[in-house]
């Protein structure tokens, strides 16, 4: 299992350093609802984790085990693996010019107005409708479901990415329960840096992952 868990890592950690999510979180800290918000989306963001991680999990150790091999999973780890690939120079080419405003998504607008539900919304939704996540979650359910754990062991694998992808968020809530006098500008500086960078870093994560990806499916190939 502590095998598998270590092959989760990176995808774990791409969902981790996804910008949108933290940006999210960080606008939620600024706004009257503070910790609640971000603990109402942290929630959302966690079991949705676990849903599509642990789904994709189950139908991919099933498929294997009634074909008998593991090539129908490694062949869809390889055709998701080229999918982020192209996504990451997608990505890259639509990334502002020097100089250029990052376009504000409009539910940005909105989210320093939330309440506990409409916070634990904006986490399913930018969990259930972001592509790339979700193929990073299937990625990861994948990689579970190749290696015929038994049902506990894949949950509690699932579990422990979900965990690692969420750690990210984690890490702001701490800084404004710990000192909540000095996280304000700390907040507002990483959103701006964020909201700056998103395009480049979710371009290098995509290719990353995507070449993970697509290696492990070919060694499972052999």
């Amino acid at each position: 299992m502590f095998s598998v868990i270590g092959e989760l890592i990176p995808y774990g950690a791409a969902v981790a350093l996804s910008p949108l999510p933290i940006m999210a979180v960080l606008l939620l800290l600024m706004a009257p609802i503070g910790v609640r918000g971000a603990g109402a989306f942290l929630l959302a963001r966690l079991l949705c984790l676990v849903a599509v991680a642990g789904g994709v999990g189950f139908l991919s150790h099933a498929v294997d085990e009634a074909a008998g091999s593991k090539g129908p999973t490694a062949s869809i780890r390889i055709v998701l693996g080229l999918l982020l690939a192209g996504l990451a120079l997608l990505k890259w080419n639509r990334r502002p010019a020097p100089g250029e405003e990052p376009k504000i998504p409009k539910w940005m607008a909105s989210i320093e107005a939330s309440g506990l539900s409409s916070a634990f919304r904006v986490g399913l939704v930018l969990t259930i409708f972001n592509v790339k996540e979700l193929a990073f979650a299937a990625g990861a359910g994948l990689a579970v479901g190749a290696a015929m754990l038994a049902p506990l062991q894949a949950g509690l694998s699932v579990l422990a990415f979900a965990v690692l992808a969420c750690f990210t968020l984690l890490l702001p809530v701490a800084l404004v329960l710990v000192v909540p006098e000095k996280s304000a500008a700390a907040l507002a500086s990483a959103r701006t840096w964020l909201m700056q960078n998103n395009a480049v870093i979710m371009a290098v994560i995509l290719l990353l992952i995507g070449a993970l990806l697509v290696g492990g499916g070919l060694s499972e190939l052999d």
